[in-house]
């Protein structure tokens, strides 16, 4: 069974792949793969496809594997398996924002996958994250930041 750190190692080996052929060939065809679409990352929004596709490539077997982050949001609290903002996540844990400036719980623009956190300097965690800037970058912030909405916690080992 798949572990958070073999998720957190994978997308970190993508770090830097840019938007187009890099990110095609590595994270978004093994998804279209188990998926059967036919997207290409400079046609389609891929924050979510990342992180779906991560946690695919390591053989977590129970995750929503929709290319929209509102959707993985709602299935992660359906599942109960979601905890709201000012939450302690977890290294493997999946961060829903909204960066829209009407906020609502239900609705979110962008995700991500907590790779470090550090609850005694400000309670900051360190996120990876797809198509940020077109390719795969690094974000640090605080994890009760008003963008956030709060986390998923996949089906690890």
């Amino acid at each position: 069974m798949a572990t958070s750190a073999q998720a957190r190692k994978l997308f970190k080996s993508w770090h830097g792949l840019k938007e187009g052929p890099q990110v095609d060939k590595k994270i978004i065809n093994p998804w279209n793969k188990k998926t059967g679409r036919k997207v290409k990352s400079k046609t389609t929004p891929w924050c979510a496809i990342a992180c779906a596709s991560c946690l695919l490539q390591i053989g977590v077997k129970y995750l929503s594997t929709s290319a929209g982050c509102t959707q993985q949001l709602a299935y992660y609290k359906k599942k109960k398996r979601f905890k709201a903002r000012g939450s302690k996540p977890a290294v493997g844990d999946l961060v829903f924002y909204n960066f829209n400036k009407v906020k609502k719980s239900n609705v979110s623009t962008h995700m991500g996958m907590v790779t470090s956190v550090n609850y005694k300097k400000k309670g900051f965690i360190y996120v990876i994250e797809g198509n940020k800037g077109d390719k795969v970058a690094y974000r640090h912030v605080s994890y009760s930041s008003a963008s956030i909405i709060g986390f998923g916690k996949p089906y690890y080992k």
